[in-house]
């Protein structure tokens, strides 16, 4: 068994005499959290909008554009990762990262309670313990800002909530990190972006707690305070951005994300093709083009070649499987 340069990631050849009685598919298959992960298997989970998870998948997304097939296994699957993607209509990804490539929770209530006590003391009575409790539980999917109009903070809470927020950092002793398959991202032959929502500081705090910052061609904040009044609110402008700078197609980028109400949304308004990924207390929504249960499905779902064995093996070191199995069993967890 060979190791990627991923901690918790592995990789079995076909064909090679010491995995073919472990993998007899002419697939590679990625060992990432103790599961195996074959890498351009269709979704078993992937639906059309408002079909109900387990009817037959379909490829016609929400904009009519539709994404190739997931490729047959065959000789042209030894290609190059360049020549893979080409199959794909698509060009880049724009990634979510709360509750999409981490636990939006797993930095701890200690880390936002700063924030939380601000509010508290600039309530001055105006909400009750139980309306506040309710807030403070939506700032873990919602963006503060929201919260505060949604719940009827006082200009003062608002404000007091606000400046604790934008000094807000990842605790080093948080435990954070990111899902299982967050490895399987910078295998991903397309351009990949990131696009986040909340305070800059604390979400880019997050991105450097996670050690992810060079799988992306670029990362975006969607901090609340940046908001001109001709852009607008939320990731529109930004995820616009990301296809002005490349002159790419609406059709020709796919949004990964959890929420329906932000990515989801803004995915399908401009005419891209949206993923959902179906993460722990994520509600699966009609609103996405497709629903996968992790991102080994994306493969299949944007119609990219599987990933070729000598390119994975072309990464891996002979001498990292001992390390990599102490750093293992070392670690644990905890975002918002």
């Amino acid at each position: 068994m060979a190791q990627l340069k991923f901690p918790g990631v592995h990789v079995y050849r076909p064909g090679h005499p010491q995995h073919q009685s472990t993998n007899p598919l002419a697939t590679p298959t990625f060992r990432v959290g103790g599961a195996d992960v074959h890498i351009g298997r269709r979704p078993a989970r992937m639906s059309p909008p408002g079909a109900p998870l387990g009817d037959a998948p379909s490829s016609r997304p929400r904009d009519g554009n539709t994404p190739a097939a997931a490729d047959a296994a065959s000789s042209e699957q030894q290609s190059a990762a360049p020549a893979a993607a080409a199959r794909s209509v698509f060009k880049a990804v724009i990634f979510d990262l709360d509750n999409t490539l981490a636990d939006a929770t797993l930095v701890g209530r200690e880390a936002f309670e700063p924030a939380f006590e601000a509010v508290r003391q600039a309530n001055a009575g105006h909400l009750t313990e139980a309306q506040l409790q309710c807030a403070f539980d939506a700032c873990w999917h919602t963006a503060f800002y929201t919260v505060a109009a949604e719940h009827d903070f006082s200009p003062e809470m608002t404000e007091a909530g606000a400046q604790a927020f934008r000094h807000l950092a990842v605790p080093k002793d948080a435990g954070y990190r990111g899902y299982d398959d967050l490895p399987l991202v910078p295998l991903l032959p397309l351009s990949r972006y990131l696009v986040t929502s909340g305070f800059r500081g604390f979400q880019d705090s997050k991105v450097d707690a996670l050690g992810i910052r060079e799988h992306f061609d670029g990362i975006e904040v969607d901090d609340p305070e940046d908001h001109l009044p001709a852009a607008g609110p939320g990731k529109t402008p930004l995820f616009e951005k990301i296809r002005a700078q490349q002159n790419w197609g609406v059709h020709e980028i796919a949004v990964v994300g959890d929420n329906p109400h932000s990515e989801i949304a803004v995915g399908n308004r401009l005419g891209m093709t949206t993923v959902q990924v179906l993460r722990p207390r994520v509600e699966p929504s009609a609103e996405a083009n497709y629903r996968i249960n992790d991102l080994s499905e994306l493969w299949a779902t944007l119609g990219i070649a599987q990933l070729p064995p000598q390119q994975v093996f072309a990464s891996a070191s002979p001498a990292a499987p001992a390390a990599a199995s102490a750093s293992a069993s070392a670690s644990d967890e905890p975002g918002a």
